[in-house]
């Protein structure tokens, strides 16, 4: 996964937001809404029926009606709140993600700087060694070996967690 994968990924998942979100969690509110109008026409409709048996049951099937957009309410709101969670709990990780490739790179990164500082060192000391400079050459072998340190460790860290 590329560098820019990551970066994109918190927009990407905006972008699924805006459309999931507006169709999965404004539909069951809208449904809530819409049962809520039907079980008031249904008792309206129950109240003014002169047949007794058929307002009786124009008026259970209202109150019938009721619960379900109290049910669909309560889903709504549940559903919303899982989705918020899961979300949220997503964005995080990929906070995390991203923020562990960053450490990686920089650690690659000062591995590399690393790496092409002690070569210098090592060119130094192979033209000391070939002018005859025997007074700077203990000088350049102690400089290399405290250069040689940090590569090593870095190496040891981006082995450790698969990158080389």
């Amino acid at each position: 996964m590329a560098q820019t994968d990551i970066h994109a990924m918190p927009a990407d998942l905006s972008f699924f937001l805006g459309r999931s979100e507006a169709s999965a969690i404004f539909l069951l509110p809208e449904l809530a809404l819409n049962t809520a109008q039907f079980a008031k026409s249904l008792a309206m409709l129950g109240s003014s029926e002169d047949n007794t048996a058929l307002s009786r049951a124009l008026s259970q099937l209202a109150e019938v009606e009721e619960k379900i957009e109290q049910l669909h309410q309560e889903q709504a709101n549940n559903d919303f709140f899982l989705l918020a969670e899961l979300l949220s709990d997503y964005i995080r990780l990929l906070a995390i993600v991203r923020a562990a490739f960053d450490q990686r790179m920089k650690t690659w990164q000062r591995w590399q700087d690393a790496q092409a500082t002690l070569q210098k060192k090592r060119e130094a000391e192979a033209r000391l060694l070939w002018a005859n400079k025997p007074d700077k050459l203990q000088q350049a072998k102690d400089e290399i070996i405290e250069v040689r340190s940090p590569p090593q460790h870095s190496k040891g860290v981006l082995l450790a967690s698969g990158r080389c």
